[in-house]
């Protein structure tokens, strides 16, 4: 038998195992080849993962470092007691809307981090800090998927339909000073 290319792999999202069937139909052999084409796909799909969501090189400990950012992003260390962190819903949303603007602008995330950890009122709000640019970083990559991000993203989009854009620059000092 010859053997097929791998699949190709358009999108990181991966399938439910329970929802993949291996068709009756298929010869044993056949059956074999439906599930390591599975194998691959999901593979390549965890690569990708790695390279273009957490930004981890190839190597041989690529695997162990994205288990390890995905632990992470699901199970976080509790907030410590004694003073209240900087980091709210609002300037997190906007965070997330920052950066996403200067991806728009081809920037990859790590330079866009940095461009963004130069800028004010971000450079002001993170003085101090060890690595601004890498705290930037985490920050985007653990809530850009949360509600509050999604609600700064629609804010934008109402103050860019508007022309307002300038107000939006202000609403940003706003909430990112006054957190």
């Amino acid at each position: 038998m010859v053997k097929a290319a791998p699949p190709e792999v358009s999108t990181i999202d991966f399938a439910n195992p329970e929802e993949r069937c291996v068709g009756l139909l298929l010869t044993e052999e056949e059956q074999i080849q439906q599930l390591l084409d599975w194998a691959e796909e999901d593979r390549l799909k965890l690569v990708r993962l790695a390279r273009e969501v957490y930004e981890i090189p190839d190597g041989p400990e690529q695997f162990y470092l994205l288990a390890l950012a995905l632990a992470r992003r699901q199970h976080p260390e509790k907030n410590k007691v004694g003073r209240p962190g900087k980091w709210k819903e609002l300037n997190q949303g906007a965070l997330v809307v920052e950066i996403e603007r200067l991806l728009e602008t081809r920037e990859n995330l790590k330079s866009a981090c940095f461009k963004l950890s130069k800028r004010e009122p971000w450079k002001s709000f993170l003085a101090g800090t060890r690595a601004p640019d890498e705290v930037i970083r985490q920050v985007f990559i653990n809530f850009r998927e949360e509600r509050w991000a999604n609600v700064a993203r629609k804010a934008f989009h109402l103050f860019e339909l508007e022309g307002r854009i300038e107000d939006w620059d202000k609403y940003v000092c706003d909430v990112v000073l006054k957190s």
